[in-house]
């Protein structure tokens, strides 16, 4: 990706996928990826608490032109009671209620995305770890995220052959 509107683009395209597994029963929803793991809920609530993150511990900071802005480090929070906020919130709603939730969040962030100037996309900020922090290659780096999620639960939805009701 060499610019903003390839990189909106592609962070856009979970919009669509979410908007698609609401086709699926909460059965198929609710199932497990494998023994033990997340479920396709659990795994869209979980990269949707964490959208809700970074849109407000680092997007946010840098739309509003904060140039020497500190972003907060993913690494200060428990990482495991964070997943477990995300299963929750997924066990608590139906698959559409939840997908509704996951498109808001990321037509959030990307509305805030679009606010901050092509300088700033590419500017080295700290976060309070001191390490560097690009928002453009980190946004890169949450595609990336998506696309590992998708797959799993493509993998998923494709082994048991499900059928769209």
């Amino acid at each position: 990706m060499e610019n903003r509107e390839q990189l909106v683009h592609e962070f856009e395209q979970l919009i669509a996928y979410a908007e698609g597994l609401k086709l699926y029963s909460e059965a198929e929803l609710s199932s497990p990826i494998a023994p033990g793991k997340w479920s396709p809920k659990e795994i869209m609530a979980h990269i949707m608490v964490w959208d809700q993150y970074y849109f407000e511990y680092a997007i946010t900071p840098v739309a509003m032109q904060q140039e020497n802005a500190i972003i907060t480090s993913s690494d200060l929070i428990d990482v495991e009671s964070f997943n477990q906020k995300s299963t929750q919130i997924a066990k608590e709603r139906a698959g559409s209620e939840l997908f509704d939730l996951v498109i808001e969040t990321r037509e959030q962030f990307i509305q805030k995305l679009n606010q901050i100037s092509e300088q700033s996309l590419r500017h080295p900020f700290v976060d309070a770890d001191g390490a560097t922090f690009v928002i453009f290659d980190f946004v890169v780096g949450l595609i990336e995220h998506d696309q590992h999620h998708i797959n799993q639960i493509e993998n998923l939805l494709t082994s048991t052959k499900s059928v769209v009701k």
